[in-house]
C-alpha cells in the first residue's frame, strides 16, 4: 500500500479493531494480518503509521473515559452478606455502587500533574503541609 493510496479492507479492519480494543493481537486477529505486516506498514507507509497512532490514541481515550465513569459514577454490583447475594422483597438483588478512588487519584495526577503528582518524599506544589509537618515546624513557645 503506497503512501496516499486507499487502505485495503484488511488494513481498515485492523485500524478499526485497534481503535476499539487498543490491543495489537486482537486487531491482527480481526484483520488476518500479522505483526510483521503491521510493522512493515508502519516503517514504510507514513499514512498508515499516522492512522495507527490515531487508533491507539482513540483506544486510550476510551480507556480514560471508562476510568472516569468508574471513578465518578461507580459500578453497580450486588450486595453480598455472608457470601450470599442479599435480595429485596421481590427477590431482586439489592444493588450497591462501588467507586474507584485509585482511578480518580490516577486521573487527577494525569490531568493536573503540577497539583497532584508527587515524587517519593515530596509534597505536591502548593499542597498544604501535613499535620505532622506543621507540628515539626512549630516554633511557638510552649503554652503553660
Amino acid at each position: 500500500m503506497p503512501n496516499g493510496a486507499a487502505p485495503s479492507p484488511a488494513t481498515e479492519r485492523f485500524l478499526a479493531s485497534l481503535a476499539e480494543s487498543g490491543n495489537l493481537f486482537l486487531a491482527c486477529h480481526a484483520s488476518n494480518m500479522t505483526r510483521r505486516q503491521i510493522t512493515h506498514l508502519q516503517r514504510t507507509n507514513a499514512d498508515f503509521a499516522a492512522a495507527y497512532d490515531e487508533a491507539m490514541d482513540e483506544a486510550a481515550d476510551r480507556i480514560e473515559a471508562e476510568a472516569w465513569r468508574r471513578g465518578l459514577e461507580g459500578v453497580a454490583e450486588p450486595l453480598i452478606k455472608n457470601g450470599q447475594v442479599v435480595r429485596d422483597a421481590n427477590n431482586e438483588p439489592i444493588m450497591t455502587r462501588r467507586y474507584s478512588d485509585p482511578l480518580l487519584v490516577l486521573l487527577l495526577k494525569g490531568s493536573k500533574p503540577n497539583k497532584y503528582h508527587t515524587k517519593a518524599g515530596q509534597s505536591p506544589a502548593g499542597a498544604m503541609p501535613s499535620v505532622m509537618e506543621e507540628i515539626a515546624a512549630d516554633d511557638d513557645p510552649p503554652r503553660l
